[in-house]
């Protein structure tokens, strides 16, 4: 029994338990997070505005990367290779939905491919589209990702892309970590002070490899920094053997009594001797008594050969390339030119390509071409194929009409097409035989 002036007891660990269910709670999605969550570790280290040219958390800055993907020429072909194969890459658009019939979406992907065209148009090439996908694969493959600003009409339609230098475009976080202040989720800067600010919708920033604590996708050349100055050392190295070393390929022994000015006449008589004519210095030349050879300095093919092939394999390694693929095989590394080629497909380019046809698709969804995507011919000829085989062998089994396979493929049907087309067994032949 409690008498009216009595209060109800609060359990004392109410408050707390009711803390940690706050605490414990999910923010909802698209809503600010909660007091205590934090979207890295050190949001204070991204939120300092500064120029991104030297990323935090990046050992070197931008322009060195750059400079070690540009002078390091197995990292190069890597580079070259895997953006020649995929501008080789030919795309088509097709519906979405693959029930809905191709013949009837032609004027749509008449119009979408236009459009296509015209968002590229500002580029001054022979072919805008190639020169654009150059520019975003070059960052993507050396920084890591691509920046994309897009020039938008008043109805929100995607007029003309661009392709800026990603290096000068700073993601703008917040103090927990998160993307976006006021209204703003990218900065521009250029030579140390920021001259343009992006929304989200304006500014595509996007790459690859992306990680959890740090607004920056990470860059494969940073992986190589090591390998890369190594190689490059070593370059270094054999070319100053070849054109400031002091050791010379022949040593000659002279008779001991001689004097120094003697050994110079000699030399230079000698110097002289085999100077001219090719052919001439190549005949038997005879000598005084007591001079020998002694050595014939070489470096035995370049010493440094295996370290330079091992470096180029992890080169190759980390880039997704093999090393076959750019004519780097070693006899103790043989894999044949088209298995490279097509590994080098399925591990290195396999991904770049589907980066880049979601970006061409998202292109058609901003424009109201929804209905649509790419395809890449490439990789659906030989299922086309195999589809168009096993299609002809039903229709000739009487499994299925003419216009059942038609159906299947989104083409309209045609007349006659619904009866079953059973081959006739030839007079006197008996199916059991057979």
């Amino acid at each position: 029994m409690r008498w009216p002036f009595q209060k109800k007891r609060e359990n004392p660990y109410a408050e707390i338990a009711r803390g940690l269910v706050d605490a414990m709670s999910v923010p909802q999605i698209g809503g600010r997070p909660k007091s205590g969550f934090y979207g890295l570790d050190n949001p204070i280290y991204y939120s300092v505005p500064a120029s991104p040219k030297r990323r935090p958390g990046m050992s070197v800055s931008a322009d060195t990367i750059r400079g070690l993907a540009k002078n390091y020429d197995v990292l190069r072909a890597c580079i070259q290779h895997m953006k020649r194969e995929i501008s080789a890459v030919q795309f088509r658009l097709v519906g979405r939905d693959n029930t809905v019939n191709q013949t009837t979406l032609a004027p749509r992907i008449m119009q979408a491919e236009a459009m296509m065209e015209s968002v590229f148009d500002t580029y001054p090439s022979f072919d805008p589209r190639l020169r654009f996908q150059s520019q975003v694969l070059e960052d993507v493959l050396t920084l890591g990702n691509a920046a994309i600003y897009t020039e938008r009409t008043r109805g929100g339609r995607i007029r003309a892309v661009h392709a800026l230098d990603v290096a000068t475009i700073r993601p703008v976080m917040d103090g927990y970590g998160h993307l976006g202040v006021d209204g703003v989720d990218y900065q521009q800067w250029v030579q140390g002070v920021c001259v343009a600010q992006f929304s989200r919708r304006d500014l595509m920033f996007d790459g690859l490899d992306w990680v959890s604590n740090s607004p920056y996708p990470t860059s494969p050349v940073e992986w190589l920094i090591m390998t890369v100055s190594v190689a490059l050392e070593s370059d270094k190295w054999n070319e100053s053997w070849l054109t400031d070393g002091n050791t010379v390929s022949d040593v000659m022994a002279l008779p001991e009594h001689w004097t120094p000015e003697q050994v110079r006449e000699w030399a230079i008589y000698w110097a002289n001797l085999m100077s001219g004519d090719t052919p001439e210095r190549q005949r038997t030349k005879f000598v005084p008594s007591g001079t020998q050879s002694i050595k014939s300095w070489s470096r035995k093919d370049q010493d440094f050969q295996e370290f330079m092939t091992w470096l180029s394999r992890r080169t190759c390694a980390v880039m997704g390339v093999q090393p076959a693929a750019l004519g780097l095989a070693a006899e103790q590394y043989k894999v044949a030119q088209e298995g490279a080629l097509s590994q080098t497909s399925e591990l290195g380019t396999a991904i770049l390509l589907k980066w880049l046809v979601a970006l061409y698709d998202w292109l058609l969804r901003e424009n109201g071409f929804s209905d649509l995507r790419h395809e890449v011919i490439a990789e659906t000829g030989g299922r086309d194929l195999s589809r168009a085989q096993r299609s002809s062998l039903l229709v000739q089994g009487g499994i299925i009409t003419p216009n059942e396979a038609r159906q299947a493929e989104g083409l309209d049907p045609i007349a006659g097409g619904d009866t079953l087309r059973v081959k006739e067994e030839p007079s006197g032949s008996d199916p059991a035989v057979r």
